[in-house]
């Protein structure tokens, strides 16, 4: 009996988040765990949170800040 209700818990609360996203979705809402989500561009699809960049990018970005680290020491 427990193990159903441990079941029927966790499928609401998937149903819930999935139904989440889907109203965010449908607002037009690109990064949905970006506290600025509402804000993103709809001509090129960027949001400031940085979903748009590179993996590329993000390599070089941690690169720099583990060098000024290293620096700073």
């Amino acid at each position: 009996m427990i193990n159903v209700i441990g079941g029927l818990v966790i499928v609401a609360i998937l149903a819930a988040a999935i139904t989440y996203i889907v109203k965010q979705r449908k607002k037009g809402i690109k990064c949905i765990g970006c506290p600025d989500a509402g804000g993103c561009s709809p001509k090129n699809g960027t949001c400031s949170c940085g979903s748009s960049i590179d993996a590329d990018e993000v390599i070089d970005k941690i690169k720099k800040s583990q060098e000024h680290e290293t620096q700073g020491k």
